[in-house]
């Protein structure tokens, strides 16, 4: 769980940082399409990380339930 907390870190700071890029550059205009680009793909990458990360989350408070469940017989 660590590593998907790292890169959902990394990728907040990645967008984070590409948004405000995008603020100061915003004159020039190909420039800060491709950044947006550049946004939009990091965002739906976390996004796709949080959603894993759910149900990784899920599956293991599932399974620590079944387990306490048998070590209580």
């Amino acid at each position: 769980m660590g590593a998907l907390d790292k890169a959902l870190d990394h990728l907040k700071l990645s967008i984070s940082r590409l948004e405000a890029s995008v603020a100061t550059s915003s004159s020039r205009k190909s420039e800060s399409d491709h950044r947006q680009a550049q946004i939009a793909e990091l965002q739906a990458e976390c996004d796709r990380l949080t959603e894993v990360t759910q149900q990784i989350d899920k599956g293991l408070e599932k399974t620590i339930d079944r387990l306490k469940f048998v070590l209580e017989d």
